[in-house]
This record gives C-alpha cells, sequence and structure tokens, in this order.
C-alpha cells in the first residue's frame, strides 16, 4: 500500500473495508467482492505509474468508471487493485439539486 500511496497522495488510496464497500459492486448489486484495495488516481500520469506498478508486481487490476453497469464488467478482485475514476468521484460529491431547476 505504501507504493501505492506515494503514487497517489491523500486520500486517493483507500484500504479499510467500512470505506471499500461502495465499491465492491456495480451497477448489477446481485455480486459483490470486496476489492484489495481501491485507488483513485486524480492525472493520467498517476494512472501511468499505477498501472505500472502493477505489472511490475504482478498485481491484477480491474478498472472502474462510474459503476453503473449492469453487466458486472467492473466486479472487483479480492487480489486486486480496483482503479477508479476519481474525477467522477469527486464530482459526485458536489451535485447541487438547487442548480437543476
Amino acid at each position: 500500500m505504501a507504493a501505492l500511496r506515494a503514487i497517489v497522495p491523500g486520500e486517493g488510496v483507500i484500504d479499510k473495508p467500512a470505506e471499500m464497500l461502495p465499491y465492491e459492486s456495480d451497477g448489477l448489486m446481485a455480486y459483490r467482492q470486496p476489492p484489495m484495495v481501491v485507488v483513485l488516481p486524480d492525472t493520467t500520469e498517476q494512472v501511468s505509474r499505477v498501472l505500472k506498478y502493477c505489472f511490475e508486481q504482478g498485481i491484477k487490476v480491474v478498472p472502474r468508471g462510474s459503476g453503473t453497469s449492469l453487466s458486472g464488467g467492473a466486479l472487483p478482485l479480492a487480489d486486486g487493485v480496483l482503479l477508479a475514476s476519481a474525477s467522477s468521484s469527486a464530482s459526485a460529491r458536489s451535485i447541487s439539486t438547487t442548480a437543476w431547476w
């Protein structure tokens, strides 16, 4: 985890079970699998460095966008990194319902 935290500092690496709950499935809630770790890179450079690190260490990676798919395509692996889009997570935290009307 230290190497991933060096690549994606701050809150960009999630490894606490309670904090990983939203990432254990996509829109198809019938199947759930907690990931080994969730990584939320902010830049393409961070994505590149995470993928390079995982490749060099033989760590599996599952890419995830917003997690709305109903196909189970973003189902994490217990022994892998869930590489999620930090930008969609950040924007979801900043939605203003007053701006809709």
